[in-house]
Formats: C-alpha cells, structure tokens, sequence
C-alpha cells in the first residue's frame, strides 16, 4: 500500500483542525484568574485566535469552486457563528459569556478575511510559478 505525501493544503488543513481543537479546549477550561493588566488586553488575546484561526481557515478550504469573496463570505459566516456558540458553551464551564469577547472574535475573523481578500488577487510569486512548472514524479 503506497502511502501519498501530504500536500500543502492537507498540512493546512491538519493544522487547521488541531489549532481549533486546541482553541476550544483552552476556551472551555474552567474559569481562569483574573487576566493580568487592563481590561482590553483580553479583547486583543480573543481577535488574535479567531484571526490566526481564520487564517488557517482560508489557507486549508476553499469554499465552493466560486470567487474568493464567497469562500470569504462563508469562512465570516461559519466562524462568528462559532464563535457566538463558543461564547455561550463557556457558561457551562463557569466562564462569562459577554458580546464584548464576541465582537472581538468577530474582529479578528474580519481582519483575517480582510488580508486574505486583499492578497488573493496578487499575483503569484516567482517561486510559485516556479513550482508549478517543476516536472512530477510519479510513481
């Protein structure tokens, strides 16, 4: 049995699926100390997950065969929604659930959506063409 190499999408995609696992995990531990300094460091820690979580999202899934504005559109969709229930399932564990922490998530997922929308109409780099180009070994 022959066993395929991981693309790069695939390792994306593994990536993908491990930082949201390890996101939920560490979002629904009980109830943490106080987070030390100003109040709005928490929002930053909140827009920095859902951002780099968004990222990985658009980097491993391409929505659909349409424009990069629909795969951005649904990523939006999918992940603040996720993150509004994420919000409510952290009640359980005796977390608080405020829209604050949302609208931060929500932020993140659009600053990442944003760069991802801006940069998917450049285009590809010198070492992409080259890439593409480069013959394949089959077996």
């Amino acid at each position: 049995m022959k066993w395929a190499a991981v693309t790069r999408r695939g390792a994306w995609r593994i990536i993908f699926v491990a930082y949201w696992i390890a996101l939920f995990g560490a979002t629904h531990l009980p109830k943490l100390p106080a987070y030390p300094g100003p109040r709005y460091k928490d929002k930053f820690a909140h827009a920095a997950a859902y951002a780099l979580l968004t990222a990985l999202a658009v980097g491993a899934w391409r929505v659909g065969r349409g424009s990069a504005a629909r795969s951005a559109v649904v990523w939006f969709a999918v992940l603040s929604s996720y993150a509004a229930v994420d919000e409510l399932l952290q009640t359980l564990v005796g977390r608080s659930c405020t829209f604050g922490d949302w609208l931060a998530d929500t932020a993140g997922i659009t600053l990442a959506v944003t760069v991802w929308l801006i940069t998917a109409g450049k285009p590809p780099s010198a070492m992409d063409v080259a890439q593409s180009q480069r013959p394949q070994n089959r077996r």
